[in-house]
């Protein structure tokens, strides 16, 4: 997390009381009030519940000051949907519009790049740059973000990808939880994106595209992501167009769920065509998921040498050299250990594998 530069406090001491116009804050030392607006008020207050008095503020920039989170960036759109993971009053998609994509090309050669974040984040903030980066609710601390619009459009410029989105789709609300909620239903993740094209981005683009459109989903996963980005891969419905899954040192469960994956789809792993499936993870030493990505790269080991396709794997347990493009271009079934962190896998390797992809 980044650290808050300062907490101010204005506040008088207990007993007495100051009052800002609106009502009256006293006993500073009971309790907090929020204004929602990153305003944190030490005291109890008396009157309106988004009263401004007896400022003890934590010290945000203008940018994060918002009660519903950081504003929305350009070329992009925020969507609540019937069918999202939490229906808790947060929007459940937030979808990018790269200056390359074109609608009408993309009709039936639609590819849709999904993200999943992990634990106390939103998805407004997770794709702004790291030093732009904002609380997700009102009183809390600033948190991670991740410069993926940035990375996601400067991948599209630098491949001509003409038919290509984004869509950041929420979990647990700013929460430090793994629980994947609805996406767990059998079929949530398909009519998530049925109802994404036909009934909100049809408003925004040239040409309407629908469920059939769609060629290929890759989904990203950071961190706590891990059980969703499974529950989508294995119960979602798009079971045909999911093609690509990549961990982003989000290797920490759901074993059984990537491992039916890979075994069930090894035979279209390898191909140099638009029907490839991938299966990347690049994790850290020190995150928690060392131990789990040498299990499964022991035991997809033996599932290339059964199937005998030795070929597309890479297990790279040097934790001295970043990925590289051209890994990623050679090995459909990637097993990486990275020498960045936790939380700058996503910063630099999000636009490597955008890339690299076919």
């Amino acid at each position: 997390l980044l650290v808050l530069q300062s907490v101010q406090l204005i506040a008088s001491g207990t007993g007495e009381s100051c009052d800002d116009g609106k009502g009256t804050c006293i006993d500073t030392d009971k309790s907090e009030c929020f204004d929602g607006e990153g305003y944190v008020k030490t005291g109890y207050c008396a009157g309106p519940s988004n009263i401004k008095c007896c400022e003890s503020s934590i010290d945000l920039p203008e940018r994060c000051m918002s009660a519903t989170g950081p504003d929305l960036l350009p070329g992009s759109y925020e969507f609540t949907l019937r069918n999202q993971g939490f229906n808790d009053g947060h929007s459940g998609a937030l979808v990018y519009i790269p200056s390359t994509f074109d609608s009408v090309k993309s009709k039936g050669n639609l590819e849709i790049v999904v993200y999943i974040h992990g634990y106390e984040n939103c998805i407004r903030n997770i794709v702004r740059r790291s030093e732009d980066a904002c609380n997700c609710s009102a009183g809390q601390d600033i948190r991670d973000a991740y410069n993926l619009i940035d990375q996601f459009e400067r991948a599209s410029i630098d491949t001509n990808k003409t038919n290509r989105l984004f869509v950041a789709a929420e979990v647990e609300y700013d929460q430090a939880s793994d629980n994947p909620g609805r996406w767990a239903e059998e079929g949530l993740f398909r009519a998530y994106l049925e109802e994404l094209l036909h009934e909100h981005l049809s408003n925004v683009m040239k040409t309407k595209l629908s469920l059939e459109d769609i060629h290929r989903v890759r989904i990203y996963s950071h961190s706590g992501g891990y059980y969703v980005i499974g529950n989508m891969a294995a119960v979602g419905g798009l079971t045909p167009v999911v093609k690509e899954l990549c961990l982003l040192d989000s290797l920490y469960a759901d074993f059984a769920h990537f491992d039916d994956f890979v075994t069930s789809n090894l035979a279209n792993f390898g191909t140099t065509n638009d029907e490839e499936y991938r299966f990347s993870s690049v994790y850290t030493a020190d995150g928690g998921t060392y131990q789990n990505n040498v299990d499964m790269a022991t035991r997809a080991k033996e599932w290339v040498k059964n199937a005998q396709c030795p070929e597309v794997y890479e297990f790279d347990n040097d934790g001295s050299i970043d990925l590289s493009a051209a890994q990623i271009q050679q090995y459909s079934l990637l097993f990486k250990l990275s020498p960045l962190t936790h939380n700058d896998i996503p910063r630099v390797n999000f636009y490597d594998f955008l890339l690299s992809a076919l």
